[in-house]
């Protein structure tokens, strides 16, 4: 996990296509895949909200979200093909309703 420092259009380029996890300014969190940024908007693919709060802090998120990952995960499963993209939306969030953005070079090991 890498924290990203600069929230801006310019700041979020280098990180299109890659999976994030976003803190709003209320401490819930939603994670995704970058599609695009533009018109003060970060647009996901494949977004989920995450349960529970995170602190808006992005440090002690990332400590947290670390800590989450250590946990023993509960599976449920369900099975693929009812639908389009089930359990995943496309969401656009404002930028000056997110509090610290972290990045997941590697993708989203914990799904």
């Amino acid at each position: 996990m890498q924290p990203i420092h600069s929230i801006s259009e310019a700041g979020l380029r280098p990180y299109i296509g890659s999976p994030v996890c976003c803190i709003r300014t209320d401490g819930t969190y939603v994670f995704g895949h970058v599609n695009r940024c533009e018109g003060g908007q970060l647009h996901l693919d494949q977004a989920f909200d995450g349960p529970g709060n995170l602190p808006t802090n992005v440090y002690a998120a990332q400590a947290k979200l670390k800590s989450n990952l250590k946990k023993k995960a509960k599976v449920s499963y369900y099975p693929y093909g009812y639908g389009y993209g089930f359990g995943f939306a496309a969401v656009a969030l404002s930028l000056a309703a997110i509090a610290a953005i972290v990045a997941f070079p590697f993708g989203f090991f914990f799904l």
